[in-house]
């Protein structure tokens, strides 16, 4: 894990995905991303006790350990006990057109 370039893959990933990101310190997060269908967003409820966050959309809640949090860049990492993954998410203009045309996601 030590030799994994974290800041060269935040680059790959604000560059290859459109996905947009909307979070306040009231705790509400929107999630914008574009699927083969078109775009769609997904809105949650955060809360943070310094250490973990949890997000919840819908029915699901999920707890990720925090590793930063700022105005504008919020970083979780998730474990299941065999894999380790990080989610960066960084918080941008999100396009008129987007928050326009994007459909609500429901999870089947």
């Amino acid at each position: 894990m030590s030799s994994f370039d974290w800041e060269s893959e935040k680059i790959a990933l604000d560059e290859d995905e459109k996905t947009y990101y909307d979070f306040n310190p009231l705790g509400t997060l929107t999630a914008y991303w574009l699927d083969y269908e078109g775009w769609y967003k997904e809105s949650g409820a955060y809360s943070f006790d310094g250490r973990v966050i949890t997000l919840t959309t819908g029915q699901e809640s999920v707890q990720s350990k925090v590793i930063k949090l700022t105005k504008t860049e919020l970083v979780v990492e998730q474990s299941d006990g065999k894999y380790v993954e990080r989610y960066w998410m960084k918080k941008k203009p999100i396009p008129s057109d987007v928050s326009a045309n994007a459909k609500d996601y429901v999870d089947e």
